[in-house]
C-alpha cells in the first residue's frame, strides 16, 4: 500500500498505542488530514459528521475525533469515491492491527508482548558517547554478549559515527571495523545483530557475515541499499532525517514537526516498497536528534502515535544532546534524563528502543508495560 504524500494523513489511537494480533481496538482515534481540496474536504467532512464525529475545518485541513470502532467503516465509505479512494486505503491500512512480532533470522521478536531493547556497539573511534565504543572483534562480541545477559533482544552495530559533524568513512573501512565483529559476535553465540549504515557495500557484507536487519539512518535513500535489503528479505528500520550527519544541524527548520517527519517517511516508505522490501519488515525511526532542535525531538517522542500509523516505531534517544540540553547534564550524566525520555517514548506507543544502556532502558520497558497494564484492568 502507497502512501500519497502530497496529503498528509495522520490516525492516531488516544491511548497512544495502535493494536496488536489479540488486543483490544483502541477507543477512539485522532485524525488529521492535510492538503485537501474542496472536493475531498466535502466527502471527508461529511462522512465524519455522519458519525457523529467532532469535525474541525480550517483550510484545507481536517481534523477528528471518532470511536475507533467506525474507523474501518470510515475507510470504506472514503474508498467509494474516486477523489478520496487512496485516503480510504491509507487509513484502512493505519488502523489495522500491527503485526506484533518482527521476522528475523527465523525467529519472531516479540514486540507485542513487550517493546524490544536494541543495544548499541560502536566500532569506531570517535561515537558521541566514548563508553559506547569497542575497538576489535573480540570487544564487540565481549560487549554484544553482556548486554544479552542483561536482556537485550538484539543489538546495532555500527562502524561510522553519526554525530552532528562527524567526518565520513570510506566503505572498505567501514566494513573492516564491522565484518569481524559481527562474525565474532555470531561465533559467540551473541543476540541477532543489526548493522548500522547507509551504504549497500557495508551492508551486504555485514549480512554475508551473519547480521540480520539494516538499521539506516538516512532512511533508505540509496537505491542499492534497498534493493539488497528486498533481496534478503531483512528487517529494515527507516529513519528520518534532513541533509547528512556533516550538514544535519544547519538551518533546522519545522512547522509541524510530526506532521513533516510522518509525511517525509511516507516517501521514504515509498520508495523502499517501490524496490520491494516487504511492507511487514518495516520500521520506522523519527530520527530524534537528526537534524532536529530541542523542541522537535520532544515534540517528536510526544507525536510517537502518529508515527506508529506507519509501523512499528524504534525510539533511539540514548544519552543524546538534546537530554543533555533539557537537564544541564554532560553526556556522562544523561542516564536518568534516558530512562525518562525512554519512558515517555514507551508509554506513547514505541515498540523498539535503542540504549547505551541496557538494564536502565529494560527498567523503563518493564515499568511501562506495568502501566499500561493497569490502564487496561
Amino acid at each position: 500500500m502507497r502512501y500519497d504524500v502530497r496529503r498528509n494523513l495522520r490516525v492516531s489511537p488516544l491511548d497512544g498505542r495502535r493494536p496488536c494480533p489479540k488486543e483490544p481496538q483502541p477507543l477512539a482515534a485522532d485524525i488529521s488530514i492535510d492538503a485537501l481540496d474542496q472536493t475531498q474536504q466535502r466527502i471527508v467532512a461529511a462522512s465524519l459528521r455522519a458519525l457523529s464525529a467532532s469535525v474541525r475545518v480550517s483550510g484545507g485541513t481536517v481534523q477528528a475525533t471518532v470511536a475507533g470502532p467506525v474507523v474501518p467503516t470510515l475507510a470504506a465509505d472514503w474508498q467509494k469515491h474516486d477523489a478520496t479512494r487512496a485516503l480510504g486505503r491509507e487509513l484502512a491500512a493505519s488502523w489495522e492491527p500491527l503485526p506484533g512480532a518482527i521476522a528475523i533470522a527465523g525467529i519472531a521478536l516479540d514486540y507485542a508482548r513487550r517493546a524490544l531493547v536494541m543495544g548499541v556497539i560502536n566500532a569506531t573511534p570517535d561515537s558521541f558517547y566514548p563508553a559506547s565504543r569497542r575497538q576489535g572483534p573480540a570487544a564487540v562480541a565481549e560487549a554484544a554478549l553482556r548486554m544479552r545477559e542483561q536482556g537485550a533482544d538484539l543489538v546495532d552495530l555500527g562502524g561510522e559515527s553519526t554525530r552532528p559533524g562527524a567526518g565520513a568513512v570510506s566503505a572498505a573501512e567501514e566494513i573492516h571495523r564491522v565484518v569481524p565483529a559481527v562474525a565474532a559476535v555470531v561465533s559467540a553465540g551473541g543476540p541477532p545483530v543489526s548493522i548500522d549504515t547507509s551504504k549497500a557495500a557495508v551492508a551486504e557484507a555485514a549480512l554475508d557475515a551473519g547480521a540480520v536487519m539494516v538499521n539506516d539512518v538516512n532512511g533508505l535513500r540509496d537505491p542499492d541499499l534497498r534493493c539488497l535489503a528486498a533481496e534478503r528479505g531483512v528487517p529494515v528500520v527507516i529513519s528520518h532525517m534532513r541533509g547528512t550527519p556533516r550538514t544535519m544541524q544547519r538551518n533546522v527548520t519545522y512547522g509541524d514537526t510530526v506532521a513533516e517527519v510522518v509525511r517525509e517517511l511516507k516517501q521514504r516508505i515509498n520508495d523502499a516498497l517501490d524496490d520491494g522490501v516487504d511492507r511487514g519488515q518495516v520500521i520506522v525511526d523519527p530520527g530524534i536528534g537528526f537534524g532536529k532542535r530541542v523542541g522537535d525531538n520532544l515534540r517528536l517522542l510526544h507525536g510517537t502515535p502518529a508515527l506508529r500509523s506507519l509501523g512499528p516505531v524504534l525510539v533511539g534517544v540514548s544519552r543524546k544532546s538534546f537530554i543533555g540540553t533539557v537537564l544541564e547534564a554532560p553526556v556522562e550524566d544523561r542516564l536518568a534524563g534516558t530512562t525518562i525520555a525512554n519512558t515517555v517514548a514507551l508509554l506513547r506507543g514505541a515498540d523498539m528502543i535503542r540504549v547505551h544502556d541496557v538494564p536502565a532502558a529494560l527498567q523503563a520497558v518493564r515499568f511501562a508495560a506495568a502501566v499500561r497494564a493497569a490502564e487496561r484492568g
